[in-house]
């Protein structure tokens, strides 16, 4: 069902038909006004009924007449036309369920669980933020007793291959804890995703091992707090920050296998806000270029022989690291060479974009649906302009290479727990 609301700018007055998709999720809304190029924001309400609605916008007034100057289409599911004049709109547009094909089973069945992620998501959040607390704060038995006890439907499915009971020391908790949140995590991967960081695991790190496990074994040894501070606390902060915005990006994520075939002069996103994923990136941008380090150090072994033995000769290991003018030149070095071991994390970040995220420099043009990021460094402008759609992918690429960054860690953490700790691992057995 398509409904068609009326409004005028608070602003400058504009007259604006909003048309709006009604499924059985609320609608974020983050559009700007065709001539003044203010923020219009908020949310449309559905009900449990699918039936009653209710609008809350910011930015704009709700008019009862029916005349407009302008159009938007709104939806939490679908890419939308751009904005148009009255006399660009067609009298009987199809709607934007069915430009989107509708009867692909699989791509609409993904949509639908990334859908219900978003309308369960503090759900998730309190999962995930409470577990890798309990985790970080050696609540072992808190841990046991929630995988044991919890109603949660994923853990009811998962008692059925796990045996909770065996959790006995931290290592077996982090394990428990890593996968079950991975099952959280799912639906927000885009398509082949999780397959693919399964591989680090069963491919990438096991063959470093096999070749080189003494070399492996003075790496793990190497490791130290901020390594665990890295796995325990920040990146699961940062998946929990992104996760809050995840449903802004739904349209992009329907659309991420076929990317390169959107037309960005015509097709657009309503759901985005630019603020809020300028900040998420930010964010990714300093974790993924701090984390780096433990796949340079795989890098090395596999390469050269040692961790600590980099192209140019051996170095201290951090030393040389903290070498290079800028943590982004330093991941761009690396990430550029040929190894699967960088495969989901290369190309993920733009220096402009982070730099112009901290200095406030963003400038916004809603019509077009583009975004330009302006970096000011020693008399010297950068700038870099890209539609909303593309910026929101840049923002899911960037999570999908933490996720990658995550799976590294994990794995580093029980090879150190069991080749140099010398734990007994249980869960699992």
């Amino acid at each position: 069902m398509v409904v068609n609301s009326y409004y005028e700018c608070e602003y400058c007055k504009t007259k604006l038909r909003l048309r709006y998709q009604v499924g059985y999720f609320d609608i974020p809304v983050n559009i700007y006004c065709p001539k003044c190029n203010s923020h219009i924001s908020g949310s449309i309400f559905i009900d449990n009924d699918n039936i009653s609605i209710s609008e809350n916008l910011i930015g704009a007034i709700k008019v009862s007449h029916e005349d407009y100057e302008y159009v938007y289409e709104l939806s939490t599911e679908f890419l939308v036309d751009k904005c148009k004049t009255k006399e660009e709109t067609k009298p009987f547009d199809l709607t934007m369920f069915m430009r989107s094909n509708p009867f692909d089973e699989e791509k609409r069945e993904r949509q639908n669980n990334l859908l219900w992620f978003n309308k369960n998501i503090l759900t998730f959040i309190n999962r995930i933020e409470n577990v890798y607390n309990l985790l970080n704060n050696k609540k072992i038995d808190l841990i046991k007793r929630f995988f044991l006890e919890s109603d949660d439907v994923f853990l009811k499915d998962l008692r059925m291959e796990y045996d909770y009971n065996k959790i006995i020391n931290k290592v077996d908790a982090m394990l428990a804890t890593k996968h079950y949140v991975n099952t959280l995590l799912m639906r927000t991967m885009p398509k082949r995703v999780f397959e693919n960081i399964y591989n680090v695991m069963h491919v990438k790190v096991r063959r470093i091992v096999t070749n080189h496990p003494n070399e492996m074994k003075r790496f793990l040894s190497y490791l130290d707090e901020d390594y665990l501070e890295l796995y325990l606390n920040r990146i699961p902060k940062f998946i929990v920050d992104y996760i809050k915005v995840i449903g802004q990006l739904i349209p992009i994520y329907d659309n991420y296998s076929n990317f390169n075939v959107i037309d960005f002069g015509k097709k657009g996103i309503s759901t985005l806000s630019i603020d809020a994923m300028s900040v998420i990136y930010k964010k990714g941008y300093e974790l993924l270029c701090d984390s780096i380090d433990l796949v340079i150090g795989l890098y090395n072994i596999e390469s050269n022989g040692q961790f600590d033995i980099f192209t140019d000769g051996r170095y201290d290991f951090t030393t040389k690291l903290n070498s290079y003018n800028s943590k982004y030149n330093k991941f761009e070095t690396f990430t550029s060479f040929q190894s699967d071991l960088f495969d989901g994390i290369k190309g993920t970040l733009n220096n402009v974009i982070r730099n112009a995220e901290g200095h406030n420099s963003i400038f916004i043009d809603g019509i077009k649906q583009e975004v330009t990021f302006v970096n000011k460094h020693k008399g010297k402008k950068t700038t870099y302009t890209i539609s909303f759609l593309e910026f929101g992918k840049m923002c899911i690429d960037l999570y999908v290479a933490i996720l990658y960054i995550w799976e590294y860690c994990y794995q580093l953490t029980k090879l150190k727990a069991v080749l140099v700790d010398a734990i007994e691992l249980n869960y699992g057995k």
